[in-house]
């Protein structure tokens, strides 16, 4: 196995810029993923090609664009395909592992976006924004939760910034329908539907 070989100052340079962004790859995989186990996969193997590709980070301003594109790669490339196959699932397992399973209180194993989403969004508005196809679902993370511009998801994604524009407005307006009979039933909307366009 080839050693990965950089300076001390480059390391530390590296290590902060990850730091920097890590909480913000691991929310952005677990959107991707929809699993923590994946999304720490996803997020460990683009720290690993970062770390081997640094040196071509010119502008460090721009490192958390580069590792987003990195970790949307990766996503694509190696865990998109895998989590289309069925996954397969001793039925003994199962059972014998639910006994170990404390129900009460599990927030210890949650993920700090998982506690954010329990406390501030209730379960529909994560389940319509994980409802919308993936490439979608990019779009509206990477444009409204991490504040990318639409020029630096193009690049991400290896689109064209008016398909990144399309791909928004369909995810914003999917979103709209699937959370407006949320808010009509808990009162949040009253009104016409023709009060939300």
């Amino acid at each position: 196995m080839k050693t990965i070989s950089a300076s001390p100052r480059d390391a530390t340079r590296f290590s902060e810029i990850i730091k920097l962004h890590l909480d913000a790859l691991y929310s952005a995989a677990l959107r991707m993923t929809q699993n923590e186990m994946d999304a720490d996969d996803v997020v460990q193997t683009t720290c690993l090609k970062a770390l081997k590709s640094f040196a071509q980070l010119r502008d460090v301003r721009k490192a958390k664009s580069w590792l987003f594109r990195i970790l949307t790669n990766t996503f694509i490339n190696e865990y998109h395909t895998r989590a289309r196959i069925p996954k397969m699932v001793e039925l003994d397992s199962v059972e014998d592992s639910s006994d170990a399973i404390d129900e009460g209180d599990a927030s210890w194993t949650k993920t700090p976006e998982a506690l954010f989403f329990d406390q501030y969004l209730s379960e529909e508005i994560a389940a319509a924004l994980d409802r919308l196809p993936p490439e979608i679902r990019l779009v509206v993370w990477y444009a409204d939760v991490e504040d990318f511009s639409y020029a630096e998801i193009a690049q991400m994604l290896s689109c064209s910034e008016g398909t990144v524009a399309s791909r928004l407005y369909r995810g914003r307006n999917q979103l709209k329908r699937r959370l407006k009979a949320y808010a009509t039933g808990r009162g949040i909307l009253k009104g016409d539907e023709d009060d939300m366009s």
